[in-house]
């Protein structure tokens, strides 16, 4: 949740200072997007909760696949889908800030440049609710969600797609405790 709601406060500032409206809740989706990728495969897989989802190389590569598929749709305009720029930016700056709240090692973030990713644990990252670090700050995160959407007078079907997020993802990680800890 700490992800989630700095990168909220953060599209709030960008909103203020550029005078744009954000999509908030796909920056908080693409937040959570590098877990959602490296902690489901990278771990299940390759025992590393920090893979390939949290360097540039993968994220730059997900930016540019959205804005060639928002210059096909645009061109080809047979879709209803359309995508624009700005989601794709949007969508990148979300995950960018959820590599600076990580402070991973330039292994990780600069893949391949500094050599292979390294050495992780099968389970390492599912024993981060026992640091109190993590705990805390997933408490704050939380609550500045719920301050963030009380003031910006989010309406039932954001509060609802929010509480989706959050409950898919501690599903995630509850599935992926029960795969990874106890039946290890």
């Amino acid at each position: 949740m700490g992800h989630i709601a700095s990168s909220l406060l953060i599209a709030i500032i960008i909103e203020k200072i550029f005078e744009l409206e954000i999509n908030k809740l796909y920056i908080g989706f693409a937040s959570m997007f590098p877990d959602m990728i490296d902690k489901s495969i990278g771990s299940f897989i390759f025992n590393n909760g920090r893979w390939f989802g949290h360097s540039l190389l993968f994220l730059v590569s997900i930016l540019i696949i959205l804005l060639i598929l928002n210059k096909v749709l645009s061109e080809t305009n047979k879709d209803k889908l359309q995508l624009n720029t700005q989601n794709a930016y949007t969508f990148f700056i979300g995950t960018i800030i959820h590599l600076i709240g990580d402070w991973i090692n330039k292994e990780v973030v600069f893949w391949p440049l500094f050599g292979d990713f390294p050495p992780g644990s099968l389970n390492a990252f599912l024993f981060g609710f026992q640091d109190t670090f993590t705990t805390v700050t997933e408490i704050i995160g939380t609550i500045t969600i719920i301050l963030i959407g009380y003031s910006e007078n989010w309406g039932r079907n954001t509060w609802i797609k929010y509480i989706l997020l959050y409950v898919s993802y501690i599903t995630s990680f509850t599935v992926l405790y029960y795969l990874l800890v106890i039946n290890v």
